[in-house]
């Protein structure tokens, strides 16, 4: 399952039963654990793209622990890069829970702390015509990869996310898609640079405001220019914009500008700020 807090993971948890066990011991096949990270990636790609793709194969597979007939297995992955129809995705399968059969045939118990039993690295592919609309708006933040053109390829599709989330007006989805977004010290500061929400929360209802009281007629945003220097990146993009608002068209144009952060191999917005051109206010 996925979260609202993090709608990019995707969670199963099954119980391995005498059936899964193909070895001396009740001892699971790993192509077992494999499978789960095949349901897994079904999971994220219709959340990503609405549409269960093709799993091309796995880059990298270690097997660390054993796994036995009655354990409890949560399998949990993410999408870390998207190309234009390559999604590259983590795997990790932990063990939750397992039988003390030295104790009794019955009887077993919750670890207090989680066992890592595989960890793996795959790439799935959905193709171009079959990816929808509506679940690309919804993308959780994507992870940026070391060279530049990666760089700029991951920002500009968080930016296109997150202004596809907010026009779209949906204030559940753009909600969930900021709150992963931005990162906790978040600032947003207006036209003449001053402060106008600070702060994760303020900041995602800041937008939740505006979507709330406004209606988006039409928005147009140019191709970002990025550029980045270590673990930081700055994006600037042109817009314009026709919207209604307290029974009042206006039409409007400016610039964005947000500061990114690389945390934890993805990329959080930590500052914005608009810079206002021409606008209209139309009868």
């Amino acid at each position: 399952m996925a979260t609202r807090e993090d709608p990019g993971r995707v969670t199963l948890r099954v119980r391995m039963s005498a059936h899964d066990a193909h070895y001396g011991g009740n001892l699971v096949d790993g192509a077992r654990l494999l499978g789960l990270f095949g349901d897994v990636a079904t999971e994220l790609l219709i959340r990503s793209d609405g549409d269960e793709g093709l799993f091309a194969g796995y880059s990298s597979v270690e097997f660390r622990a054993p796994v036995h007939a009655g354990d409890y297995i949560e399998a949990e992955g993410r999408i870390v890069r998207f190309g234009n129809t390559s999604r590259e995705m983590e795997f990790e399968a932990r063990k939750v829970i397992a039988p003390r059969p030295e104790l009794s045939e019955s009887a077993a118990e919750a670890l207090p702390k989680p066992t890592v039993v595989c960890h793996a690295r795959g790439t799935c592919v959905v193709p171009k015509e079959k990816q929808r609309d509506a679940a690309i708006s919804a993308r959780p933040p994507q992870v940026a990869g070391a060279h530049p053109s990666e760089t700029g390829d991951a920002v500009s599709a968080l930016l296109e996310r997150i202004n596809a989330a907010w026009t779209s007006h949906n204030p559940e989805a753009t909600a969930a898609l900021l709150r992963n977004a931005f990162a906790d010290d978040m600032v947003i500061r207006g036209p003449k640079f001053e402060e106008m929400a600070r702060g994760r929360h303020a900041c995602v209802a800041s937008y939740l405001d505006f979507i709330r009281k406004a209606e988006v007629h039409a928005f147009h945003a140019s191709k970002p220019i990025i550029d980045r220097a270590q673990e930081s990146a700055i994006a600037a993009y042109g817009w314009s914009i026709d919207y209604t608002l307290d029974g009042t068209r206006y039409t409007e144009e400016g610039h964005d500008v947000f500061a990114f952060r690389l945390v934890d191999g993805r990329w959080i917005a930590f500052w914005r700020t608009m810079l206002m051109g021409d606008s209209e206010t139309l009868a």
